[in-house]
């Protein structure tokens, strides 16, 4: 099997329902890896993290608050990390992040499928050294536009903020290329090597020939 790698999210590729007016806590900062240093996220705000608007700061309440991630080509998605939103200055304003969540996924950008049994996002700790939360349960699914709906209200969609904030400090996918067409002329087939045709079904199988020529290909640049 392949292994996962860290996908790029370009800025651009990632867009939000709304963001704080007259702050730089825009939503391109929870895929630029800013904040982090060996998998740990700062307890800082701007530049480094997401936030919605919010009843305050010359701002108005999200009413349908969401993020939408442009991968640019179809992976297979095998795990993602979420570093939550983790302000620590001024007290308890961690409680501004993402709570209650539905993950939609798809194709294409009309979306139109869910990942199961991802409804929360735990809440970050505050410190300079937050980990954030791995998700990694689920069966494998392929996409290219990945949304995380949030729900709204206090309690549900954020940590207790009763600004009626949400945000997000950072977001990693793992995954591999999906639906490449590859053609079995590439390879050496298992008939040509005398071996049984279930072993040569199971050569040119598609997940086989596609982790065949990203090892090629790896082996060409090294």
């Amino acid at each position: 099997m392949c292994s996962s790698d860290l996908l790029t999210i370009l800025p651009g590729n990632v867009s939000a329902s709304t963001e704080l007016v007259g702050f730089p806590r825009t939503v391109d900062h929870i895929v630029d890896g800013s904040g982090l240093s060996g998998g740990q996220h700062n307890n800082g705000a701007n530049n480094v993290s997401w936030l919605s608007g919010g009843n305050c700061c010359g701002s108005t309440i999200d009413p349908n608050p969401w993020v939408e991630f442009d991968l640019g080509a179809v992976y297979t998605i095998n795990s993602f990390h979420v570093w939550n939103y983790n302000e620590a200055a001024g007290g308890g304003l961690h409680t501004r992040g993402v709570r209650d969540v539905t993950i939609h996924y798809g194709t294409t950008a009309a979306l139109g499928s869910t990942v199961p049994g991802i409804t929360q996002f735990a809440q970050a700790d505050g410190l300079n050294t937050y980990p954030g939360e791995d998700f990694s349960g689920f069966a494998p699914f392929s996409a290219q536009f990945i949304r995380f709906e949030i729900a709204s209200g206090i309690n549900v969609g954020n940590w207790g903020d009763t600004n009626t904030f949400y945000g997000l400090s950072e977001v990693q996918f793992d995954g591999t290329v999906s639906g490449l067409a590859v053609s079995p002329n590439n390879f050496v087939t298992s008939a040509s090597q005398g071996r049984s045709e279930e072993h040569t079904s199971e050569l040119q199988s598609q997940a086989y020939l596609v982790c065949r020529l990203l090892l090629e290909k790896k082996k060409k640049h090294s």
